[in-house]
């Protein structure tokens, strides 16, 4: 039996506090990273944010695939911008926003690990606990037991609604129907004003015309 959806939508302020948690598991850890490696898209804000609060000024990004849309993940998890810099004795922390399947994780440990640094932590923001992979640090666990909790972050906010309209048969005319199909099918509640300012850009992305 397919698990109903149901969204939850930290706030900006949520995700700097977290983050905050986060640094603060890593500093009791006595863990200082040379370097914080963030997984491009999600992990670009968890990475500025440690860099800010652990004092790390040594940062890059490695970009991969895996969720092509919300809540639908792909296949094959595809590192489309590798990292290219000598990590050869440093300590690497690699952010990230969640650990969901683990897959990018995964993914990016073991490409990393062949660039030889010293030794490598992981932190993320949200760990699902069913996922194949069980980072070092994180902030929130997110249990999907009775539901598939999907974390619609502030930086993913316009891609990820747009994709739970798709998803909904609401007539797009209407957006107090937008707006009950979101809460009725996956408890997201979105303010009237910012889903106004999605529908004119769902036409311009063209994204009318896959409904």
């Amino acid at each position: 039996m397919t698990k109903r959806i149901k969204c939850i939508s930290p706030s900006w302020d949520d995700i700097r506090a977290k983050s905050e948690i986060l640094a603060r598991n890593i500093i009791n850890s006595n863990y200082n990273p040379d370097i914080i490696i963030a997984i491009a898209r999600g992990g670009l804000v968890p990475a500025m944010n440690l860099s800010d609060i652990l004092g790390v000024k040594n940062i890059a990004s490695i970009q991969i695939k895996h969720w092509s849309k919300t809540a639908e993940k792909d296949e094959k998890v595809i590192i489309e911008h590798p990292v290219e810099i000598d990590l050869s004795g440093k300590t690497v922390l690699i952010a990230e926003d969640i650990s969901d399947t683990g897959m990018s994780l995964i993914a990016a440990y073991e490409f990393i690990k062949k660039l030889n640094p010293s030794e490598i932590k992981t932190a993320v923001i949200h760990y699902v606990t069913t996922s194949k992979f069980k980072p070092d640090f994180c902030a929130e666990r997110v249990d999907r037991k009775d539901a598939f909790i999907w974390v619609v972050y502030p930086w993913n906010f316009t891609e990820d609604t747009i994709n739970l309209i798709k998803k909904s048969d609401a007539s797009v005319e209407d957006v107090d129907e937008i707006k009950q199909k979101l809460e009725d099918n996956y408890e997201f509640c979105v303010d009237m004003e910012k889903l106004k300012k999605i529908i004119p850009e769902m036409k311009r992305r063209g994204d009318l015309k896959k409904i």
